[in-house]
């Protein structure tokens, strides 16, 4: 285990039906709320890659094509990462380190006609603006948005925000904390939620240790967060960050610098049930010498999104990607 030293967010997403009562999120650790784990040899590793896989638009078994670079106007040739997308595949929301009045990193959004097109429209999302922002994530519905903020005093520290708003017209109101995920008895970062917003995968390390952050999960049920627990199958003595979960909890791809320090590689894990562990494997065609971590990942496992750095993380120049699965 060594001390952390790299900084960059993390994002969720939060339904439209809990936003009344998700600022105060209690905590809980009934166990029935989290999937086991398991221990000893993890599953099978050919689970499938979400809700649609095998649609038509690829083949799910073949490797990823080349990354290619997503253009402007979402490419701002400074700093562009966190690319989220909703699960209609038209809108983004991303973090960028672009000029703006506010400064700092923010969180833009923009929107494509069909899953073939660019991405255009790019907006700052105006009422969200604070300092050192990232990783946001839309519910399905598009009417909550979570994002990570950096604490003032510590860039390593973030604190995991709601925003809602009434209608797709409407601005998103001042985001508010979420108490489970904010809390100050740990390290917190790169929460990523379910659509069905049963459960937050993230990152987390105690506060305080010299120790490595681990890929977490935490129930949820209704305004009811449960405690993170740590899900071993797809942790490491390394910085497991990032994670990206499918909908039927049986695939997850997260950046890890497992196999050297500073370096973060794509892996995929895979099981057969969610009492299972996950099967961990890199995703060897996607992996260079630069860093690479996973965002988003469409439901049929055809389309990823991910940001590249020749660095560590977003302070190196990260620019957002796009790889698709050949049919």
């Amino acid at each position: 285990m060594r001390l952390r030293t790299f900084s960059t967010g993390m994002g969720l997403v939060v339904t439209s039906a809990l936003a009344a009562v998700a600022f105060g999120v209690a905590c809980s650790d009934d166990p029935a709320a989290k999937p086991a784990d398991g221990g000893g040899a993890d599953g099978a590793a050919d689970a499938s890659g979400g809700d649609d896989a095998g649609s038509g638009r690829c083949d799910p078994k073949k490797p990823f094509g080349a990354p290619v670079r997503v253009p402007a106007p979402v490419d701002s040739n400074v700093l562009d990462f966190d690319a989220r997308l909703s699960p209609d595949e038209l809108t983004m929301v991303f973090a960028s380190g672009r000029p703006t009045p506010t400064g700092g990193r923010q969180i833009f959004m923009a929107t494509r006609a069909d899953t073939e097109g660019e991405f255009g429209d790019v907006v700052e999302l105006a009422p969200l603006s604070r300092d050192d922002l990232a990783s946001p994530s839309l519910s399905a519905d598009e009417l909550e948005i979570v994002i990570s903020q950096a604490r003032a005093l510590d860039p390593e520290e973030h604190d995991v925000l709601l925003s809602v708003r009434g209608d797709l017209a409407a601005e998103f109101d001042v985001p508010r904390a979420v108490g489970a995920l904010a809390s100050d008895a740990g390290l917190e970062r790169w929460p990523f939620m379910l659509a069905s917003a049963k459960a937050i995968y993230l990152s987390v390390s105690p506060r305080g240790a010299s120790t490595s952050y681990d890929i977490h999960r935490a129930a949820r049920s209704g305004a009811t967060v449960s405690a993170p627990a740590i899900v071993e199958s797809l942790s490491s003595p390394g910085d497991d960050v990032s994670v990206f979960v499918s909908e039927d909890e049986l695939t997850a791809y997260f950046a890890s610098d497992r196999a050297s320090p500073r370096q973060f590689d794509i892996y995929v894990g895979r099981r057969a049930s969610t009492s299972a562990p996950f099967t961990v494997a890199p995703v060897t065609e996607l992996n260079t010498a630069e860093s690479e971590r996973p965002s988003f990942v469409t439901a049929d496992d055809c389309v990823m999104y991910l940001s590249r750095t020749a660095g560590a993380f977003e302070q190196d120049g990260e620019a957002i990607y796009r790889a698709v699965r050949p049919k």
